[in-house]
């Protein structure tokens, strides 16, 4: 499956959800509810949107957070977990998951 083509899978899953937006950026894509960004695709895997209040269920399920090297190969942790692949065949948790992350992203722009 291409780059494209994965992408194009994770819309589809997500189109369910109200307010779903995708635009590519910086090689990967950014995913949207109602205009905040909960969610990110980077070399076809599919993170969500983490913070101080769901980052610890995330990581109790098994996810990783989004690590990328910046300048000077200087490691970067970003506040983005992997989904795990059964979420995405889980539609009661993947919906947890879009929650959680928009929760999030709700948070960071009272900020």
């Amino acid at each position: 499956m291409k780059k494209d083509e994965f992408a194009m899978y994770i819309k589809d899953i997500l189109t369910p959800f109200d307010g779903i937006s995708m635009r590519a950026m910086f090689g990967g894509y950014g995913i949207y509810q109602h205009g905040l960004m909960i969610a990110l695709i980077a070399q076809r895997e599919l993170y969500f949107k983490a913070d101080a209040k769901n980052v610890d269920y995330f990581k109790a399920q098994g996810a990783e957070p989004f690590v990328y090297r910046g300048k000077r190969d200087k490691q970067i942790t970003m506040s983005y977990y992997k989904i795990l692949p059964d979420v995405l065949e889980d539609e009661e948790e993947l919906k947890k998951w879009v929650n959680l992350a928009y929760g999030a992203a709700l948070r960071g722009k009272k900020k």
